[in-house]
């Protein structure tokens, strides 16, 4: 990489990282899935739907 390039970069990530430190950026994702012949994912709904429950089986929501 030349002189100019790794220049450009630095700022770049210099002025990224100050953006987010200051909440003026952020980063939104998605997760994009083909589903399957019913319109399943398999996938859970919510980030809490990840956890365990206190009995310590996780349950699909097919098995609800």
């Amino acid at each position: 990489m030349d002189e100019p390039t790794y220049r450009v970069w630095r700022l770049f990530m210099s002025g990224s990282a100050h953006g987010f430190t200051v909440g003026r950026h952020n980063v939104y994702q998605s997760l994009l899935i083909k589903p399957g012949p019913n319109g399943e994912s398999g996938l859970p709904l919510t980030r809490a739907d990840l956890y365990l429950p206190r009995g310590g089986r996780l349950l699909l929501r097919s098995e609800g």
